[in-house]
């Protein structure tokens, strides 16, 4: 069981696969999760700053993601 969500790892797992499956009959499978982490740091950890941050604030930026790592930004 899985602490964050209280699922079974097996639930998740048949749910990502079907999804993924869905995405590719679809030809819209693309990867945009964040960037991973070099450090292999524990990202439980940093979900309490990461919240602050969220409410300090809260007209955040488009995020880095892989998808958009080429993206011209201001600054």
């Amino acid at each position: 069981i899985d602490p964050d969500s209280g699922m079974s790892h097996v639930t998740k797992a048949m749910t990502a696969l079907a999804v993924l499956r869905d995405s590719m009959l679809m030809r819209n499978w693309v990867d945009d999760r964040p960037l991973r982490n070099p450090n292999k740091l524990y990202k439980r950890s940093f979900n309490p700053k990461a919240e602050a941050i969220i409410k300090k604030f809260p007209d955040a930026v488009v995020p880095y993601l892989e998808t958009n790592k080429d993206l011209k930004r201001g600054g």
